[in-house]
C-alpha cells in the first residue's frame, strides 16, 4: 500500500511538472523598441484567425515583428500599446491613471473570453517619477521607491517592487470572486500568498516579505521597504486542476526562482544581435540577464541569494531546435549539466535541498528547459542545440548495433563451418 501511494503521488507530481510550461508566463522585452502612446487600433499582422491580434507594433521593423509573432504563436508573449489611459495587449487590458498609479479593470483575455481579475488596484503612497512605457510585452510605471510592471502574457503577470520605503497596495476583487484563501510561511521567502477563483480562472497573489490582510473583496498587501508582490492568473483551471494547483504551489513556496522566454530576431535566416525576451523573477534583487540569443545558442547570467531553485527557460523552435537530429547541451559556469527524464526530481529538488545541478526537457512545441541549480549565486547558464552527426551509411544507432550483432553471428558460424571442414 505504501508503494502504491508513493507511485500515485509521483505520477501526480510528474503530471504537474509537465503542465508548467503550458502556462509559462511572459514578462520583459529586450529588443529596446519603444512603443509610443498611440491609438488602440491593432496593426494588421499576417497571422491566422486562431491567434489574438498584436498591438503597439507600429514602430517595429519586419524582423522584430516576425519574432514577436513567433513568441505569440508559441504562447510566450505578445505586446502592449498605451494611449495615455488605456493599456491594451493580446492577453491583458486595463486602465492606468498616471497621476496616482491606480489600475482599473485589470482583465485577462483569451481569443474568445474576458475575465475581470481585479476591479481596482490602488497604491499608497504613490508619486510618479517618469512617464510610463509600453515596450513590447512589458508595461512599466515607475514611482518613488516603487515600480509596477505588467506583462502581456497568458498568465496576466503583474508585479510591484519596492526599494527604499514601505507601500500599501490594495486590490478590490470583483463581486463574483470565490474560494479566497490566505497562506502564511513566516520566515520564508515568499512569506505569504492569497489564492482566489473567478469562474474557471484561478488567481494568485505572492508577497515576498510583507503581509496580506483580507476583508471581504478587499486584499491589502503591506509591502516592506524592499519587497516583491506578484499577481498571476491561470485560465481554464478546471482542466488539469491538480497539476495547475501544484504549479501555483511551487511559485508560492519559492521552489521556482524565475522564468524566461527568449526569441531571437533574425534577418531572414541570419542571426542579429537583437532578441525579444519575456521574463519574471520571484526573488527580490535577482539578476537574470540574457547576454546572447541566437539560433541554437543562448547564454543567460544569473545571480541571486537564497537556497537553490528551478529556473525555467523557454524558446521558440527557431531559436532553440529540439528535433531528433539535435542534441541539447546545458552548462552552468562551463560545466555540462546532466539531463534527467525524471521531471519530478527537477521540480522538487529544492524541497529536498539537492546539491547537484541537473535539468529536464519538457515535451512541448516550444523548447523548454527546467534547470535546477543548488545555488543561484554568479551563474552563467549556457544552452546550445547541437546538430547530431548522421550515422555512417545513413544508419541510426539501433540499426548499427543490429548490424554489428548480425556480423558477429555470421563470423561465429563461418568459423565453426571452416573448423569442421579442417577436422574432416
Amino acid at each position: 500500500m505504501v508503494g502504491a501511494r508513493r507511485s500515485r503521488s509521483s505520477a501526480i507530481r510528474v503530471a504537474a511538472t509537465l503542465t508548467v510550461i503550458t502556462i509559462l508566463p511572459a514578462a520583459a522585452f529586450a529588443g529596446a523598441v519603444l512603443v509610443k502612446a498611440s491609438s488602440l487600433a491593432p496593426r494588421p499582422t499576417p497571422s491566422d484567425e486562431f491567434l489574438p491580434p498584436l498591438y503597439g507594433t507600429e514602430d517595429f521593423d519586419n524582423e522584430t515583428l516576425h519574432a514577436l509573432q513567433r513568441g505569440r504563436a508559441n504562447d510566450l508573449f505578445a505586446s502592449f500599446e498605451w494611449n495615455g489611459t488605456r493599456v491594451r495587449g493580446s492577453y491583458v487590458e486595463f486602465d492606468y491613471n498616471l497621476a496616482n498609479g491606480t489600475v482599473s479593470g485589470f482583465t485577462a483575455k483569451g481569443l474568445t473570453s474576458r475575465v475581470l481579475l481585479v476591479s481596482l488596484i490602488t497604491l499608497s503612497p504613490f508619486s510618479p517619477t517618469s512617464w510610463p512605457e509600453a515596450r513590447g510585452p512589458k508595461f512599466t510605471a515607475p514611482g518613488a521607491s516603487i515600480v509596477a510592471r505588467v506583462r502581456d502574457d497568458p498568465m496576466s503577470s503583474l508585479e510591484f517592487v519596492t526599494n527604499g520605503s514601505a507601500h500599501r497596495v490594495t486590490f478590490l476583487l470583483p463581486s463574483n470572486v470565490t474560494e479566497v484563501a490566505t497562506h502564511w510561511r513566516p520566515g520564508s521567502w515568499p512569506a505569504s500568498s492569497v489564492v482566489f477563483s473567478i469562474g474557471d480562472t484561478r488567481g494568485l497573489l505572492v508577497l515576498g516579505a510583507g503581509t496580506f490582510e483580507v476583508a471581504g473583496l478587499t486584499v491589502v498587501a503591506r509591502m516592506a521597504s524592499r519587497d516583491l508582490l506578484v499577481l498571476k492568473s491561470i485560465p481554464e483551471f478546471g482542466l488539469h486542476r491538480s497539476e495547475k494547483t501544484a504549479f501555483l504551489d511551487a511559485i508560492a513556496s519559492g521552489r521556482i526562482a524565475s522564468e524566461a522566454s527568449l526569441v531571437a530576431i533574425l534577418n531572414g535566416t541570419r542571426p542579429t544581435e537583437k532578441w525579444l525576451e519575456s521574463q519574471i523573477t520571484y526573488r527580490i534583487g535577482m539578476v537574470q540577464i540574457p547576454e546572447l540569443v541566437v539560433p541554437r545558442h543562448v547564454a543567460v547570467r544569473l545571480n541571486a541569494t537564497g537556497p537553490g531553485a528551478v529556473v525555467l527557460l523557454a524558446f521558440d523552435p527557431l531559436t532553440m531546435p529540439q528535433n531528433r537530429t539535435d542534441r541539447l547541451v546545458v552548462k552552468a559556469n562551463g560545466a555540462e549539466v546532466p539531463e534527467t527524464t525524471d521531471t519530478l526530481s527537477t521540480f522538487y529538488a529544492a524541497e529536498s535541498k539537492g546539491d547537484k545541478a541537473f535539468y529536464s526537457r519538457l515535451p512541448f512545441v516550444a523548447t523548454v528547459v527546467a534547470l535546477y541549480l543548488p545555488s543561484l549565486g554568479r551563474i552563467m547558464v549556457d544552452v546550445q542545440s547541437q546538430p547530431v552527426e548522421p550515422s555512417p551509411a545513413g544508419l541510426d544507432a539501433a540499426s548499427q548495433a543490429a548490424m554489428v550483432v548480425a556480423v558477429g553471428i555470421v563470423s561465429v558460424a563461418a568459423a565453426h563451418m571452416f573448423r569442421r571442414r579442417r577436422e574432416s
